[in-house]
């Protein structure tokens, strides 16, 4: 009996992160979206000068279809990015054609931590240090993306407890 091609059997999480100029996705654009894909290096667009924000978009799009599982801290991630791209006339399917996994809204859920920030609940269980406010865009997204990485990376035990079906 010939054995299975286990690399279709890999699941490739990607965690994504974003730095926005405000909350308000109508009036602030992005200024860099950030992402990892398993336990590879992080890679980060900066959405700087014009036409900035949409190259950026554009990449992550072309990246978002090689992926089988997006974890973000925030489930408004995915909004954010879909309404700039849409405001960009982009094809935002690829980003919705994947399986998509609100880690903060787990930590709440499942372990009482809601309305905790990232890098608090990323030194609450030893899986990273803060963040600093001050810090340049680049480094900022950096900094979100290893931190989300940590929290991931120490929860995974428990996710595939509890979520089998992300098939971790």
């Amino acid at each position: 009996m010939a054995s299975a091609d286990r690399s279709e059997l890999v699941c490739r999480v990607a965690l994504l992160t974003i730095v926005t100029s405000g909350a308000d996705v109508m009036t602030s654009p992005l200024q860099a979206v950030g992402f990892m894909v398993g336990d590879g290096g992080p890679v980060v667009y900066l959405a700087a000068g014009r036409g900035g924000e949409r190259r950026a978009l554009v990449k992550l799009l072309r990246e978002a279809r090689g992926w089988d599982l997006l974890v973000t801290w925030g489930g408004e991630i995915v909004q954010f990015i879909s309404s700039r791209a849409l405001h960009h006339e982009l094809d935002i399917i690829p980003l919705h054609e994947v399986m998509h996994f609100d880690l903060r809204r787990y930590v709440g859920e499942r372990l009482g931590l809601s309305g905790r920030e990232l890098a608090e609940v990323a030194e609450f269980l030893h899986a990273g240090g803060g963040r600093n406010s001050r810090m340049d865009v680049r480094r900022r997204c950096l900094t979100d993306l290893k931190l989300l990485h940590g929290v991931f990376t120490r929860l995974k035990p428990l996710l595939r407890w509890t979520n089998p079906e992300l098939a971790l």
